[in-house]
């Protein structure tokens, strides 16, 4: 069975809402999917798993410095040959979000991206939530889509 696991940092929990919609998305196409915060997550044990999405908040255009730490310490760690998505969540009014920081991070460890990256909303200047109506399930359509793809491409 396809592994994956949905790593994010969350501030207000609306990213940790977000990954855990995309989880379930990852679960109704047949994969085994968890989700662990960043600070619950040591870089070895994403060797374990087929499939990695990444989430992050977007802070200033940018990934917040707990999310380029984590990103940083996986260095060392061969992650080449595994697949991957990711999602950020930002202001509706924001053109740029922290996923493109963590796709850039993912090819640089020979992580092949097996989807655009989603951005999941949030109402202009409403740094705590909550996301806007629908986002969730736009998460869980993500997943899905990814589960279904990733899943085909297993067989």
């Amino acid at each position: 069975m396809v592994r994956a696991i949905v790593v994010y940092y969350t501030v207000y929990g609306n990213t940790e809402k977000a990954a855990k919609a995309v989880r379930d998305g990852l679960a109704s196409a047949g994969v085994e999917a968890e989700c662990r915060r960043i600070q619950e997550t040591k870089p070895d044990d994403l060797k374990a798993f087929d499939l990695i999405i990444f989430g992050t908040p977007t802070h200033m255009e940018d990934i917040p410095d707990d999310v380029r730490r984590f990103m940083e310490s996986l260095k060392p760690v061969d992650l080449r040959g595994k697949e991957g998505a990711a999602f950020d969540t930002r202001y509706e009014d924001e053109p740029i979000g922290g996923l493109s920081q963590l796709e850039k991070y993912m090819k640089s460890y020979g992580i092949r991206i097996v989807s655009s990256g989603l951005p999941v909303l949030l109402p202009s200047g409403a740094g705590e939530g909550p996301l806007i109506t629908d986002e969730l399930s736009k998460c869980t359509r993500f997943g899905k889509s990814i589960g279904e793809k990733i899943i085909k491409n297993a067989q």
